[in-house]
């Protein structure tokens, strides 16, 4: 059904979003399911642009759909409404998921209306169970769901890997979807026809360059800085408010593009055919990737070099990064979360402002940890119980910065983690591993013909501009096998 619009009609607007999300994102830790489950509620907003004209199609990103249309009355504008609620209800790859939908008639402030339904929408979730209740099951013998543990499963079963599991309905349309897109999202967007790896064992499997870090994952978050209030400051019509969702997803489709014609002819980021990427979270501001350790960096250089023009209306678009380093077999739910914590740890550090108008990330090694129960700043205080409270996010490296951590590969590995060993104690201690790194380099040159001691502090700066001499060489050493690392410069 397409909803035209006459001229002599009043104008109301819709609003739809995917709520509790944690109940679709965070039940499983199997890939498909997660992928599925992202590009659905991603998908939902477009489902439901089909039923108004383009012209009346105002914001479409992630599970949010913003709509404009015209009713007699409104009686006729809560029916469309209701027509937008029953479709999804009935459609087999969206009842599965909790929607709220609401309209709000159009006054001279289209800033006011969109806060009024984004207040009706938060309502609305408030009066909705957190999650789709299944429906009634009246067989004792049916299962429970194998990979939620949580919901009956269906009578057929699914193959998961080399078993075949019994899932329930709701993680049976994610699976099937999430499979769908693997290939699928990445041409939608691009244009681009490649084949990707299966699942996080595959993505993570030993590259030969990189052995010691096979079966390890970094997973990349990224969120928007201050997307609202831009929006608030610039997007004070309907027209302008197209124009930026336009430009956002246009800035992205371009980054996304970019990426996947770089690393494809990047072995590193490939296994055999395959190109080594998953993406769990795409729309709105928020982005979600996962590549092989060894990559990581690179990723995230990456992005924040692409997007470090982006401007709408000559205010910069800026994000906030959170990077996990950990196993493959780490509970992918809990590293996505621990990913978006760093990011908004970034963005809660910002007492002035300056973290949000700039690009700023975090992140975390979780190699050692097979479940990270506590939150990152909770976590770092154990680690680095006498600097955690100096503790600040860092600006993306630059790739002048990335050479300079390259080049710090000339120290020995050995002395540097007696420098960071040290740091937690005195600091006198701290600076006599300083000295002593110095005594054990002596005249020793780099292939420049430079004294490679005269070079630490410098290039350590240049890598971490923001930070103190303590942080720098905590970062070094922490970041070691995800930037300099090889089978051949290992000391």
């Amino acid at each position: 059904m397409i909803i035209d619009t006459g001229k002599t009609m009043p104008t109301y607007y819709l609003r739809m979003e995917g709520v509790n999300l944690s109940a679709v994102l965070d039940d499983t830790n199997q890939i498909s399911v997660i992928r599925g489950a992202s590009f659905l509620l991603r998908d939902a907003a477009k489902e439901v642009s089909k039923q108004f004209n383009d012209k009346n199609i105002i914001s479409v990103g992630a599970s949010i759909g913003l709509f404009a249309f015209e009713a007699n009355t409104p009686e006729k504008a809560q029916e469309t409404a209701d027509n937008v609620v029953k479709a999804l209800n009935e459609n087999d790859k969206f009842k599965h998921f909790n929607f709220v939908v609401d309209i709000q008639a159009e006054t001279s402030e289209f800033i006011r209306d969109k806060e009024a339904l984004i207040a009706r929408n938060r309502f609305r979730q408030m009066q909705q169970f957190s999650l789709v209740i299944p429906e009634k099951n009246d067989k004792a013998d049916t299962l429970v769901c194998e990979l939620t543990n949580l919901t009956p499963a269906i009578v057929e079963k699914e193959r998961i890997g080399e078993e075949k599991k019994a899932v329930s309905s709701s993680v049976s349309v994610r699976l099937k979807y999430g499979r769908e897109q693997k290939k699928g999202f990445y041409k939608d967007e691009t244009g681009l026809n490649y084949e990707f790896t299966d699942d996080l064992h595959e993505l993570s499997e030993k590259d030969n360059s990189y052995a010691k870090l096979a079966d390890k994952i970094a997973v990349l978050y990224l969120d928007g800085n201050s997307f609202s209030k831009i929006q608030t400051n610039h997007c004070k019509n309907k027209e302008s408010q197209v124009k930026f969702d336009h430009d956002v997803q246009g800035k992205r489709k371009n980054f996304l593009k970019n990426l996947l014609e770089t690393i494809v002819k990047d072995p590193h980021f490939l296994n055999y055919n395959k190109v080594r990427l998953e993406t769990l979270l795409w729309g709105g501001d928020e982005m979600l990737f996962v590549v092989p350790a060894w990559r990581g960096l690179q990723l995230l250089m990456a992005f924040y070099a692409f997007s470090q023009d982006w401007k709408f209306e000559n205010e910069r678009l800026t994000h906030a990064g959170g990077l996990v380093f950990c196993r493959a077999k780490t509970p992918i739910r809990r590293i996505r979360q621990f990913a978006q914590e760093l990011a908004d740890e970034v963005k809660n550090k910002d007492k002035d402002g300056s973290y949000r108008k700039d690009n700023f990330f975090d992140y975390m090694v979780l190699e050692s940890i097979d479940y990270p129960s506590e939150s990152p700043s909770s976590l770092r205080k154990k680690i680095h119980p006498s600097l955690s409270a100096s503790h600040l996010p860092l600006r993306p490296f630059t790739k002048e910065g990335f050479d300079s951590l390259a080049y710090l590969v000339h120290i020995p590995k050995s002395q540097a983690y007696q420098i960071v060993h040290a740091i937690n104690g005195d600091k006198s201690r701290f600076e006599e591993q300083r000295n002593r790194l110095t005594t054990v380099l002596g005249d020793e040159k780099d292939e420049d013909g430079k004294k490679i001691s005269d070079q630490i502090d410098p290039y350590l700066d240049e890598a971490f501009p923001n930070q103190s001499k303590e942080w720098q060489w905590i970062h070094l050493v922490e970041l070691w096998d995800y930037i300099c690392y090889s089978d051949t410069n290992s000391k």
